[in-house]
């Protein structure tokens, strides 16, 4: 039951700062994992990669919806930030 409240208050100051200022999650997110939730760096990293996923498609629909949006060149720039992060990740195993 605690990890649960500590889980949703750390989720919501988190949200809370990157929406205000612009930033990504990871930047509070991984060190908050590691030194609160006291799990190792590489899982710290595993889940921030987790809540990302629905925060950025969150965030992709609000963006949109107010025009703010560059589609054309948001696919152009995805198949090569796919292909450069499976790199990276190979490269720090």
């Amino acid at each position: 039951m605690f990890l649960a409240i500590e889980g949703l208050i750390t989720g919501a100051i988190t949200g809370f700062l990157c929406g205000m200022f612009g930033m990504g999650g990871g930047a509070i997110l991984i060190p908050v994992i590691v030194h609160i939730f006291k799990l190792p760096m590489k899982h710290a990293i595993g889940t921030s990669l987790t809540i990302i996923v629905f925060t950025s498609i969150s965030s992709l629909f609000n963006y949109k919806k107010s025009g703010n949006l560059n589609s054309r060149l948001a696919f152009l720039i995805l198949p090569f930030g796919i292909v450069a992060t499976q790199i990276g990740a190979l490269l720090t195993s």
